[in-house]
């Protein structure tokens, strides 16, 4: 979920990323986010062995969104997740 449940956010495909544990743990902790033009954003405070590999490397890479509008994430939740969520 890009806006958490415990957070109100919705159990919808427009609130939700397919992502592998490593990145979906990151998502959740704010280690990474999301921009509001759908590319990948990753916490400049993000350091660490491998950190390159698994984090860095992919930041600014635009996600794939679905060519549905019912499915493509809400922005709301995006911004949610950068203003409370990602650490700047």
């Amino acid at each position: 979920h890009v806006k958490p449940i415990q957070h109100f956010g919705q159990d919808l495909v427009s609130n939700g990323i397919a992502l592998c544990k490593i990145h979906h743990w990151a998502l959740d902790r704010g280690a990474i986010g999301l921009s509001s033009d759908f590319k990948i954003l990753v916490s400049p405070k993000l350091n660490g062995h491998k950190s390159e590999k698994f984090f860095h490397d992919y930041s600014n890479l635009e996600l794939f969104i679905p060519r549905s509008d019912s499915k493509t994430l809400n922005l709301k939740n995006i911004n949610y997740h950068f203003d409370y969520i990602f650490q700047k």
